[in-house]
């Protein structure tokens, strides 16, 4: 329950991957997934498909919100996430072109940068330098006229 909460809170899927520092891995993951490391033991470990699905089930019967995956405007990728010297690389795909505009807010809210975008084709990639930031937790977010998404990013660690 509580990492189908998450999921919905943060627009997860459950049954994805994203970019980690050793490459994709699923969204709901165990440590060794990305770190050397035997956790969360191999009983549990073969379960997490398992798991991924029953969250997304979960997610299915939350009537607060929807979460629509496959038919989102657009999907971003952040990556390295953490990043230690404040260098982001994104990815985003949208589904049509239209403008957007990206926004990072720190972890109270506050906006800390931005840029509309006026893309000319379904791919965009960016290169942000954030390191004017201070170490922390932030949130980068696609806002169009009737869609948003945001991804979860470390700066600093």
């Amino acid at each position: 329950k509580i990492l189908a909460w998450k999921c919905v809170e943060s627009n997860i899927n459950p049954t994805s991957t994203s970019s980690h520092t050793v490459g994709l891995i699923d969204n709901i993951s165990g440590h060794r997934a990305g770190c050397a490391t035997d956790c969360p033991g191999d009983s549990t470990f073969i379960r997490l498909g398992w798991l991924r699905q029953k969250v997304r089930e979960r997610m299915a019967l939350c009537q607060t919100q929807t979460v629509d995956f496959e038919n989102a405007m657009a999907q971003m990728t952040v990556f390295p996430n953490p990043s230690g010297d404040k260098t982001l690389f994104l990815n985003i795909d949208l589904k049509q072109i239209v403008p957007f505009e990206l926004v990072i807010t720190d972890a109270q809210g506050k906006q800390v940068w931005s840029e509309s975008i006026q893309p000319n084709q379904l791919h965009f990639a960016k290169t942000l330098n954030l390191n004017y930031l201070a170490n922390g937790l932030y949130f980068c977010t696609i806002r169009a006229a009737s869609f948003s998404t945001s991804e979860k990013i470390i700066l600093g660690f």
